[in-house]
């Protein structure tokens, strides 16, 4: 039934009085092969615009599918394609193959993003996967008025090569953990011989989540990542989009989100622990603490040049996850620096 191809199904017993073998009668109704769903909405910078999604089950049997995806309106446009391929080899095995091109007239610049990736994955050791990714995505913008109101995300450049990443996890809970622990690294690649900028870039996280008593959680994190260019040719610095930046929600809560280095960098340092209290069925007090700093050059890197920053918190627990507030301090504020800051937003830190 997960996989979509049957939409619904039961089974029944046909003899239940009988002692012996017993005959069963299952009905299953097989879903519809081909899905229309479509929406009307609108966006800070658009008021008006319209999308639809089509969706073939089961192409070529096999539980293949392919799905595709158009959003337009006056300002922009994105269109999106998707096959997924379960059985790949002839295993147990997906591999996902996307292509997506979009636009958009904005404020102060335009810019066009284009490009696709196929992964698959694969499981090693139990607990423990594999994923593999090649990508290719370009992003220009242009018509640009303000340069200052370019987000990092939107900058020119051009990302082609191939990432590799392993998996960990044991969490009982990936929305609100109490127990186990996340690991997670990856090595990203990207070469002008592929056609995209030249750099060479590793991450390396990991969580761990331990119940003190009925009613305490202890979690603590660490987040390592360092990266360079490499050839001749190459500025020292990552391209924009892929530079390692800190500060906000998720990292050093007593900044604002990316004001650790708001020009990134090329090598990162974080760490936090946090205390979760239970204070009834829907709501959790909290205490942390978060230390870590962006470094421009990972000759930069120094740990004696770490920000630290601690404070209180609320969660209120959703199906969907906490909504979280979070009141922090800077314990060592840099000059001019404001030495609090709250976040509203849902989810863990970490």
């Amino acid at each position: 039934m997960s996989t979509g191809i049957f939409e619904r199904g039961s089974v029944a017993v046909m003899d239940p009085a009988s002692k012996g073998v017993r005959r069963l009668r299952v009905h299953v109704e097989v879903a519809p092969r081909i899905t229309v769903a479509y929406g009307i909405g609108s966006a800070e910078n658009d008021p008006l615009r319209g999308s639809v999604e089509v969706t073939r089950r089961n192409l070529f049997g096999m539980d293949r599918s392919l799905s595709t995806f158009a959003r337009v309106s006056f300002k922009g446009s994105r269109f999106l394609t998707t096959y997924r391929e379960p059985f790949l080899f002839g295993r147990r095995q997906e591999l996902f193959v996307t292509a997506f091109r979009e636009e958009e007239d904005r404020p102060f610049f335009d810019y066009v993003r284009l490009g696709g990736f196929a992964q698959g994955s694969r499981p090693l050791a139990p607990g423990w996967n594999l994923i593999g990714r090649y990508t290719y995505q370009q992003t220009d913008s242009f018509n640009i008025e303000n340069p200052g109101q370019v987000g990092r995300e939107f900058t020119t450049s051009t990302f082609s090569g191939t990432t590799a990443s392993g998996i960990n996890d044991t969490r009982d809970d990936p929305l609100d953990p109490r127990r186990g622990h996340f690991l997670t690294g990856d090595v990203q690649l990207s070469h002008r011989f592929l056609g995209g900028d030249t750099f060479l870039k590793g991450f390396v996280q990991g969580a761990v989540y331990r119940r003190l008593d009925a009613g305490t959680v202890i979690a603590v994190s660490a987040r390592l990542g360092l990266a360079r260019t490499f050839g001749l040719e190459e500025s020292l610095f990552l391209p924009r989009p892929d530079r390692f930046y800190a500060g906000g929600d998720y990292s050093l809560r007593g900044f604002e989100a990316d004001a650790v280095e708001p020009l990134g960098g090329n090598a990162l340092v974080l760490g936090g622990a946090e205390m979760r209290f239970s204070a009834g069925r829907s709501f959790s007090p909290a205490v942390f603490a978060d230390a870590g700093n962006v470094f421009r050059l990972v000759s930069d890197f120094d740990l004696g040049d770490l920000l630290y920053s601690a404070g209180v918190g609320l969660r209120y627990r959703t199906p969907f996850g906490p909504i979280r507030v979070d009141w922090a301090f800077k314990l060592n504020p840099r000059p001019m620096e404001s030495r609090s800051h709250v976040h509203l937003t849902i989810g863990h830190a970490f």
